[in-house]
């Protein structure tokens, strides 16, 4: 099967850079066959050259990578390429190749030109209309990337997968039975694959499906239709490279996040004290709260859960809505006034927020998804208060939008809309109104 990468241009994420570096204006985000491959480095232009992160690209591409002894060692498919910060002598198979730019080392993250890697890996690059298109050998093996620990939906390119039906109780157990379908978008055709379990957290990796079916990771084989059972007392599965993480419980607002290798072996418990979290890169994410739940701080560490770093505190639960999603060095969250709402991002790097976003007075988010520079969300009506705090009825939503870096704002749909899920070329939503859900090829 070919692989391919997208690197989609952004203008509202910035990144910050050594001297001599020039970043181009419009920052970039990755997605590798149609799915973000989350970044904890950016990637840059300099004097026409792009750099990016060695470890995430080159295992994008099905390499293997190591560090030793101050270089980096890539190897793929018969090459096997030796590279050192700021130095344009190259390895490639015992041979010396002079290097056009040199590798650099950045934030303790090796940066490289991509164009010669993924080249020397076998694969081809075009760019087109601020897109990077890189395509595979074919018979390097499919890489397996992270999925956000909250979704029910995943795209592997051709198919979309969507868990219909079900809803979160305050412990977090699923009400009502689910099911998981299969949707061509090319033609609509909906398939159903399982039925009757109460099923959440939706990942894709490889061959097979992995979710909880109330509170079981289950491993769906999608070529044999087979489901088994891996461990219980899971929540929010994700899967990142190797390993699926998930957290343990034991109370609604504090968890323990486990970790487990893909292919089999003993579970570890890697950080403790966990409310969110969300893998990115060789890195891990996460927030935590008190025991009231209106209260966190912003943590980032190894994706093994060491070197542990606090990046912000004393972020209030009750006027933050909810730190929704993080994507290229930033999380983004909703603060709740008395009758409005504002979209917020945080700047990982700067430890700063800034505000994207107002929404009218008595108009609230109802959710929001971020991909690349673009923001996606839906709102709910304010219909009455208790106290000073708005109240929100179902299906009131409002339609979904879109929110670009130049601050215009349009309308996807017409309908009062629910879940959604954007993908590279595929909008996924439900229609409140007929119950459906609908599946569309967003335009280039």
């Amino acid at each position: 099967m070919k692989k391919f990468a997208r690197v989609l241009a952004l203008s509202l994420l910035l990144g910050t850079l050594g001297a001599g570096q020039s970043l181009a204006a419009d920052g970039m985000a990755i997605y590798v066959n149609d799915r973000y491959l989350p970044l904890d480095t950016m990637p840059y232009v300099s004097d026409g050259t792009t750099f990016v992160p060695l470890r995430t690209v080159s295992s994008a591409l099905g390499a293997d990578v190591s560090w030793a002894d101050g270089q980096a060692n890539i190897s793929l498919g018969g090459q096997d390429i030796v590279l050192r910060p700021n130095d344009k002598n190259a390895v490639i198979n015992g041979t010396a190749v002079d290097l056009t730019t040199a590798p650099v080392l950045q934030n303790g993250r090796i940066l490289v030109p991509l164009r010669f890697v993924s080249e020397r890996l076998g694969a081809d690059v075009a760019y087109a209309d601020h897109i990077i298109d890189i395509t595979g050998a074919d018979d390097a093996a499919l890489p397996v990337f992270g999925n956000d620990a909250y979704s029910s939906c995943v795209y592997d390119g051709k198919f979309v997968y969507l868990i219909r039906g079900g809803y979160l109780d305050s412990y977090g157990y699923i009400e009502q039975n689910t099911t998981i379908c299969r949707i061509d978008p090319a033609t609509g055709e909906s398939v159903t694959l399982l039925e009757g379990g109460r099923y959440y957290s939706l990942n894709l990796a490889g061959d097979a499906l992995y979710f909880t079916d109330n509170g079981k990771l289950t491993r769906y084989d999608l070529g044999s239709g087979e489901s088994s059972v891996i461990i219980e007392g899971v929540w929010n599965p994700c899967v990142q490279g190797d390993y699926i993480y998930w957290l343990k419980t034991p109370e609604w607002w504090s968890s323990y996040l486990w970790r487990m290798p893909l292919a089999g072996g003993e579970a570890e418990q890697i950080v403790d004290n966990v409310f969110a979290y969300w893998p990115a890169g060789d890195s891990l994410f996460y927030s935590d709260a008190d025991g009231n739940n209106d209260a966190g701080s912003l943590f980032r560490c190894d994706i093994d859960g060491r070197n542990v770093q606090e990046l912000g505190s004393n972020f209030s639960m009750n006027s933050l809505k909810n730190l929704f999603t993080c994507e290229n060095g930033a999380f983004y969250g909703v603060k709740r006034a008395v009758n409005y709402e504002e979209l917020h991002r945080f700047d990982i790097a700067a430890k700063d927020w800034s505000m994207l976003l107002e929404l009218p007075a008595r108009s609230f988010f109802g959710d929001i998804k971020v991909r690349g520079d673009i923001i996606y969300y839906t709102t709910d009506d304010l219909v009455q208060y208790r106290g000073d705090n708005p109240l929100h009825l179902a299906n009131v939503s409002g339609p979904l939008y879109r929110f670009d870096s130049d601050g215009e704002v349009q309308q996807l749909t017409d309908c009062k809309t629910g879940d959604f899920y954007v993908f590279r070329d595929v909008l996924v939503y439900q229609n409140l109104e007929s119950g459906e859900w609908c599946c569309e090829r967003l335009a280039d």
